[in-house]
């Protein structure tokens, strides 16, 4: 929680240090979901069970910079598995028992983004969409207690890739948005989608 907490600071800090140096500051506030990918389990090298695609807890700060430019950060919280232990054996000939024990742990993200708007490039005035070109870096600390010893562990991740981002105004300043990103992502992931509610002023 304190990560986390201390990526929310920087981001804000990050937001009023660029609305200071823009005269056409437009700010926005995200709440919403994105899809995090589970550990891998592989009980043998032609054996391996996909990890789930579970739902993570985002916010996401961005204003304009320049023009169409826009800058913010992001913080989320997830509670993914990982895979402690792995069994796997032949019990009679051609058949095999496998399973694995698997702990929950707590997972913080956090990171900066830039994105393009695409649409005020073509049109002139207010509209209701906006579609955005995207780029995003940031980390994943996850941390687990080893209940064999006790002992807390920490594993941080880097994740960066490009995306792209598509909202709808609802009301004067509300509405929804959608987005999608390809890259190097938590646990070996290169596809993941988030979802939610905005707030523009």
């Amino acid at each position: 929680m304190k990560q986390l907490l201390v990526g929310i600071s920087l981001l804000f800090s990050l937001m009023v240090s660029a609305q200071d140096q823009t005269t056409e500051h437009q700010f926005s506030f995200k709440l919403g979901l994105e899809t995090l990918k589970e550990e891998d389990i592989v009980y043998a090298p032609d054996l391996i069970e996909t990890g789930s695609k579970i739902p993570e807890l985002l916010i996401e700060t961005d204003v304009t910079i320049i023009s169409n430019w826009r800058i913010g950060g992001y913080a989320g919280y997830a509670s993914p598995r990982k895979v402690i232990s792995v069994r796997y054996e032949e019990i009679a000939e051609g058949r095999y028992i496998y399973g694995a024990t698997r702990e929950s742990t707590n997972a913080f993200l956090y990171g900066l983004k830039a994105s393009y708007d695409i649409f005020s490039f073509f049109t002139k005035g207010t509209t209701r969409f906006s579609l955005l070109t995207t780029f995003s870096a940031g980390w994943v600390r996850q941390s687990w207690i080893n209940y064999d010893s006790g002992v807390s562990i920490n594993h941080s991740y880097f994740e960066y890739g490009p995306g792209l981002s598509l909202s709808f105004r609802l009301f004067d300043h509300m509405g929804l948005f959608a987005e999608s990103s390809f890259g190097q992502f938590f646990n070996d992931n290169h596809l993941k989608f988030k979802g939610g509610i905005q707030w523009t002023f």
